[in-house]
């Protein structure tokens, strides 16, 4: 997401905690970035007197290739801004099931254009990095690029034939030019999946912000939380031709020719005024082709809650909403509009996945598999902190047939974030997620660790959990609203046949794919520039654990 946020709520020491979590016998995780490929690609579009963040990788996502058991992609963003988006997108690949990686930039910035003979995509930044397979082995990414100035803007997509090594057919899918005042109209937090059945389809999904100019209420100004954009609302007597609220949809687009073409954008999830989608993510069932999207359906209160459409051709029409669960994350009360911060402090936030829903689905069953932050998971009833539930339904996600919350992490954390989900062709479900495990002993030093769970089979039953990052320090990372190394990591799980080429045999299957800071103190502190030159030690990298 690009929020965009004043250099005055940059300002200002933020002040962390430690984590007495050791390492000890915890596999060692292995580095997947290697060095900056931007680092000589100056400027940006700094128009609000942000910070850029040389070296720092960011947000990262993982895919696996059904036609070649040892092929991963993973991305993240390259070069974080602390006032939203990155210089670019780098697309990681690996052909030894994670053991060794190479990187490639994706055209999708001006950045990346001494990489490529063809125009790559006009614009300065970008954010949220998506990739997912085809059948036959295509990749598809998807990307937000933008603008320093936050107000062209567009969607950007691309395809690789060959695991990941190189990228072709780019394509912005919906440009637009947003107004100065509100940065309206524009889109946000998107993902692709591609059809695991069909080859040469995908598909596309995100939210799009728009400007209400009908009202009637006294004249007030608000900003919306949750998105990287904060939108400049004025509500003014009906007479005066300003925006006086927003309203965000839920946005669709397909290809079917491989992602030659993408047809034209549309909307399938409606939103009233101040009412807005975020997080969209379709998967797909596999057994009779019915498209999930799920999303976090944020209402003109201000209360987030996990709701779905499907579709039975393909996404040419839409069911209505269908509500799953509600999402009460402490980012609905927390001062800092966050769902973590240093415990008990909501001054000093985490910028974390907090409105961020990830669902999963079993390729061999269609069993549907949701996970969230919620404060009500933490058993403390005077924290402020989220930790994570988790539901499923056997019954097409239709309402009233998911379970109940389970909490997914252990109830001593002080804080469990940023999680994702994915299930196996066992049946297992993997679970990934960043927490803060206490006691928590130092204002300087926050140490969090990376954490992997899984069950036995169908349902939710997580068995004990295995530490694959970590302990590092948080307070290292790049500042973008707090403390950020984006708002969800990625989990790829491998099939059968996959998990041969998998390093380190004995691991369940699951891939993940994570974003840590280079040390446990403040020796790899971030440090930004104006204008993105280099300044300061690498803080942070993309690891993965090939042995989960």
């Amino acid at each position: 997401m690009k929020r965009l946020v004043t250099s005055a709520a940059l300002a200002g020491a933020l002040a962390l905690v430690v984590s007495s979590t050791v390492l000890a016998d915890a596999p060692s995780p292995t580095r997947v970035s290697n060095g900056d490929p931007f680092a000589s690609c100056i400027g940006g579009g700094n128009t609000f007197g942000a910070i850029n963040y040389q070296s720092a990788e960011v947000e990262p996502w993982i895919a696996d290739n059904p036609a070649n058991g040892a092929n991963l992609i993973g991305t993240w963003q390259q070069d974080r801004w602390s006032d939203g988006g990155a210089k670019g997108q780098v697309a990681s690949w690996s052909f030894d099931g994670g053991k060794t990686w190479g990187q490639t930039p994706q055209p999708f910035t001006t950045c990346a254009q001494p990489f490529y003979k063809t125009p790559v995509l006009n614009y300065q930044r970008t954010s949220d990095p998506w990739v997912s397979f085809g059948p036959d082995g295509t990749a598809y990414a998807v990307s937000l690029p933008f603008d320093g100035d936050f107000i062209r803007n567009g969607l950007g997509a691309a395809v690789s034939h060959d695991g990941g090594r190189t990228w072709v057919n780019q394509k912005d899918i919906d440009p637009l030019i947003a107004s100065p005042t509100t940065f309206n109209p524009t889109d946000d937090k998107q993902s692709v999946t591609a059809d695991p059945t069909r080859a040469g389809w995908a598909y596309v999904v995100w939210e799009q912000f728009h400007d209400v100019f009908v009202c009637t209420t006294p004249a007030r100004a608000a900003v919306r939380s949750g998105h990287d954009t904060p939108h400049r609302l004025t509500r003014a007597a009906a007479t005066t031709p300003v925006a006086c609220g927003f309203t965000a949809p839920t946005y669709f687009s397909r290809t079917t020719n491989g992602g030659k073409t993408w047809s034209k954008p549309r909307p399938i999830v409606p939103t009233g005024l101040d009412e807005q989608t975020i997080g969209n993510q379709i998967v797909v069932n596999s057994q009779n082709g019915t498209l999930y999207d799920f999303y976090d359906f944020i209402n003109a209160a201000g209360q987030n809650n996990l709701e779905m459409v499907f579709s039975t051709n393909h996404g040419a029409t839409w069911s209505g909403r269908i509500h799953v669960q509600r999402m009460a994350t402490n980012a609905e009360t927390n001062a800092c509009f966050c769902g973590v911060t240093y415990p008990g402090d909501p001054s000093k936030p985490l910028r974390v996945g907090d409105i961020i829903p990830e669902p999963a689905i079993d390729p061999n069953t269609g069993q549907l598999y949701v996970v969230w932050q919620d404060g009500r998971a933490n058993p403390d009833p005077t924290a402020t902190n989220d930790m994570l539930f988790a539901s499923t339904s056997s019954e097409g996600g239709l309402a009233g047939t998911w379970s109940a919350p389970v909490r997914v992490n252990p109830p001593n954390d002080q804080a469990a974030f940023t999680a994702t989900i994915a299930v196996n062709d066992r049946g297992q479900v993997g679970l990934t997620y960043y927490d803060l495990t206490p006691p928590l002993t130092s204002p300087n030093i926050l140490l969090t660790d990376v954490w992997f769970t899984t069950t036995k089979g169908p349902g939710l039953d997580f068995g004990s959990r295995t530490l694959v990052g970590g302990p590092f320090n948080m307070e290292a990372a790049p500042v973008a609203r707090g403390f950020f190394t984006g708002d969800y990591i990625g989990l790829a799980a491998l099939t059968g046949a996959q998990e041969g080429d998998h390093q380190g045999q004995n691991g369940t299957g699951f891939v993940p794919l994570f974003v840590m800071t280079n040390c446990k103190n403040s020796s790899c502190t971030a440090v930004g520039t104006a204008d993105g030159t280099p300044a300061g030690p690498d803080s942070t990298d993309a690891f993965t654990n090939p042995r989960t």
